[in-house]
């Protein structure tokens, strides 16, 4: 147990001297306070005025097909972004927070890990009412279910008409950081439950960080090696057999051994040659999700999507609904593709609802 809170305090004491903040200007955070640095460290807390939050609700869909918009939305994105899903099973509904940190990869090119500072306080100080001295001014924070998270301007301009703006009644205490006390706790985060919640609303910035020829290497080199030895203990076993065979014309037991040895060796090469060529024939992503990739392209905003009777039901908006049309009645997968309905003006988009019988 004291070498598990040794490595534990290592780990945090490492991980604190990697932290950075950033409002525009880099900060590393020491428990005497913030001072100027040319440099974001590994774990780069980035300001609340430097990130764009929003929240949407998606219903009626599994946290498998979530997953799956939230990827393609996370790949086609031009700035590091980051997705908090909260289930509410009552309305058989997913709450998504989505972050993005409006900076460029150039500027935090040695950050790896980006966390907004709202949900980091939120996380810190779970339910209470923080007025926090930052690098960037005042900021008032509260976080139970939902994230509220303002700075000191315009309409608010103190803690009581923060409290009053996100609904919370007269009788909540409120708590002040001063900028050192700030200071201090970024730097306890550390390895332990913080940080692993923090994780869940945090982006992983690897652009430009990452060779392609190495990443392929990881998996390469482990497949040589096993080929190699694959190959090795096959000649081997071929060997073994022919010395086995010269020995055993003199003893029938021997023989059959062998033999069934031999057997076995081709029922399992056998074997091998039809799983590679199942998988080689199998694609690598189900067929659908093509259809929802090209609804993505074409910058689809949707309401909803659902699959029923050999069938998707799409109902969204689009720029050009006849362009996008003509495509999906091109596309092999797709039997017939119609508008159910009118389709609507609304500026610059398309409403409408579209129903997609699949081959």
């Amino acid at each position: 147990m004291e070498i598990i809170n040794k490595i534990q305090q290592a780990a945090s004491s490492y991980l604190t001297g990697k932290l950075s903040y950033f409002d525009g200007t880099h900060y590393a955070v020491k428990a005497s306070g913030f001072s100027e640095t040319k440099q974001p460290g590994a774990i780069c807390i980035v300001a609340r005025n430097h990130c764009v939050e929003t929240k949407k609700s998606y219903s009626s869909i599994s946290r498998k097909e979530l997953q799956a918009i939230l990827t393609l939305e996370k790949k086609n994105a031009a700035q590091p972004t980051c997705y908090r899903v909260i289930e509410n099973a009552k309305q058989d509904a997913f709450e998504v927070h989505k972050t993005v940190f409006s900076v460029s990869v150039e500027t935090l090119k040695n950050a790896w890990l980006l966390i907004p500072e709202s949900f980091l306080l939120g996380t810190l100080y779970p339910k209470q009412l923080l007025s926090v001295e930052t690098p960037s001014g005042t900021l008032y924070s509260y976080m139970s279910d939902s994230l509220h998270c303002l700075y000191q301007a315009g309409l608010i301009r103190s803690i009581e008409a923060f409290k009053h703006s996100v609904g919370l009644p007269d009788d909540v205490n409120d708590q002040t950081l001063t900028l050192s006390d700030y200071a201090k706790a970024i730097g306890q985060i550390g390895v332990n439950k913080s940080l692993l919640e923090l994780l869940r609303a945090s982006a992983v910035c690897t652009q430009g960080k990452v060779n392609a020829n190495k990443l392929h290497a990881l998996y390469i080199a482990p497949l040589m090696t096993f080929t190699i030895l694959l190959g090795s203990a096959v000649g081997m076993q071929l060997y073994q057999l022919n010395k086995n065979e010269a020995v055993a014309l003199a003893a029938s037991d021997e023989i059959k051994t062998i033999l069934a040895t031999s057997n076995n060796i081709t029922q399992m090469n056998a074997v091998i040659a039809e799983v590679n060529e199942q998988i080689l024939s199998k694609p690598l992503a189900y067929h659908h999700w093509q259809l929802l990739a090209l609804l993505v392209e074409e910058k689809v905003k949707f309401n909803f999507l659902r699959y029923e009777n050999n069938a998707v039901v799409v109902d969204g908006e689009v720029e050009n609904s006849s362009k996008m049309l003509a495509k999906l009645n091109q596309h092999p997968l797709v039997q017939s593709a119609q508008f159910t309905g009118a389709v609507s003006k609304s500026g610059d988009t398309d409403k409408f609802n579209l129903n997609i019988t699949l081959n």
